[in-house]
Order: C-alpha cells, then structure tokens, then sequence
C-alpha cells in the first residue's frame, strides 16, 4: 500500500536525522509500529475503526510512551544532590507513571481506579517517606531545639500511623500525652 511505502521512506529518515538517545528520537523510534498498525486496521474488512484505531494508540501509549518518558526523567532524578528532593521527584515520577497507566490500560473504569490508586497512595509507605523526610529535612534546618524536632517527629510519624491504620505504640502515646 502506498500509505506503508512512504512510511518506509519516512522511517530512517527521521531516525537518522534524529540524534539517537534523545527523548525525541526514542519516541520517533516506537511511533511508526501504532502508524503501520493504523494503516492496516484502515484496509482491513472491520468497519469499527474508531475501536481499533482507539485500541492501536491507546496501547501504544501504555506500552511504549509510557516507559520512554519514564526513563527520560532517570538523568535528571541522578542529577539531583539533595536526597529528599530526588525522593519527591521520583515518587512524583511514579505517581505520574501510575495515573497515565490507568488512563492508557484496558480497565474502563478510570474514575475508580483513580480514587482506589490516590487511597493507597496516601496510605503508602512511599508517600509517609517522602513527605516526612523532606518536612523533617526542611524542619531540621529551621529548629535549633532538637528536642522539639525529636517531639515533631514522633508527632508526623504518629499522624502517619494512624492514616495507615497502625497502632500507636506505648512510648509514642506517653510522648504525646506530654508524659
């Protein structure tokens, strides 16, 4: 089919002009596949091409831009000196990778996948990481009074606790009865 010969044409061309490695290159890489795809759900005998062209691109999305855009952000996570601000791009990373998942896989019910992911999200070991290590870095920093970072501590890990449905152990309870 001509459509397919000038993508033939096309495809070393634009990778050759394209420097490999680079985010557009990698993306110019995996997009010809979903185009041929295309083509070929276009000339078949299916008259749904609405659903096929839907299910080409929105796979090609999940299973090629997805991890592509996630391994991009890899230099600029190794690039960060600051360890808490490289856990919140990371965790942010991931969190991006998460949702785009729900809306690029085959489960319809984004609404609920989203409610269900940002639950236990906020019940997460990653997210209780993350926020209390860059609270108590940033808190480190601006109190002087260690003994008072050590109580604000005990008190963040306690709020945790209890969003995750931990118990409160015994010292951590005395700690914040004043005891």
């Amino acid at each position: 089919m001509v459509a397919k010969l000038g993508l033939d044409y096309l495809k070393p061309r634009i990778l050759t002009i394209l420097k490999p490695g680079t985010l557009t290159h990698d993306l110019a890489a995996t997009v010809f596949n979903p185009l041929y795809a295309s083509i070929d759900a276009l000339s078949d005998n299916i008259e749904d091409n609405s659903a096929q062209l839907g299910e080409i691109w929105i796979k090609y999305l999940h299973n090629d831009v997805r991890p592509i855009l996630v391994g991009a952000l890899d230099p600029v996570i190794e690039d960060i000196e600051n360890e808490y601000d490289q856990a919140i791009v990371v965790y942010l990373r991931n969190a991006g990778n998460e949702l785009f998942g729900i809306f690029t896989d085959d489960v319809k019910s984004n609404r609920e996948q989203v409610k269900a992911y940002f639950t236990e999200l906020a019940k997460s070991d990653a997210t209780r990481t993350v926020l209390i290590g860059k609270i108590i870095n940033l808190a480190d920093g601006a109190v002087k009074d260690k003994s008072l970072l050590e109580l604000f501590k005990t008190v963040l890990n306690a709020v945790f606790d209890l969003i995750q449905g931990n118990d409160i152990d015994a010292s951590t309870a005395r700690v914040l009865e004043g005891k």
